[in-house]
């Protein structure tokens, strides 16, 4: 199954939310933030404490080296600030 969400970052990144996407199953993370706002290496840390094992791949959004405005969004919402992430979640996926 893949789950996912986008999460809106005011000033620290909401872990709970992170929770939720994770579980025994899970093998892989998706996942993409705006370039600007969102620490991402607090959110890679949290993750690693959660499931040490897991798979991560993604990307930082750019606005061609302006530094001035980022996006991330899914089918319903967007924003400047925040994580657009998506788990894969199985146990037949073989990630070796």
């Amino acid at each position: 199954s893949i789950k996912s969400t986008l999460i809106e970052v005011v000033d620290e990144i909401d872990i709970d939310s992170i929770k939720e996407l994770i579980c025994d199953d899970t093998k892989a993370l998706i996942i993409f933030s705006d370039g600007l706002h969102t620490n991402v290496e607090n959110l890679l840390k949290e993750i690693h404490n959660i499931k040490p094992n897991i798979l991560i791949a993604g990307g930082r959004a750019g606005d061609n080296l302006k530094f001035q405005e980022s996006f991330v969004f899914n089918e319903t919402k967007i924003t400047q600030s925040g994580v657009a992430i998506a788990s894969l979640n199985s146990k037949e996926l073989i990630t070796n």
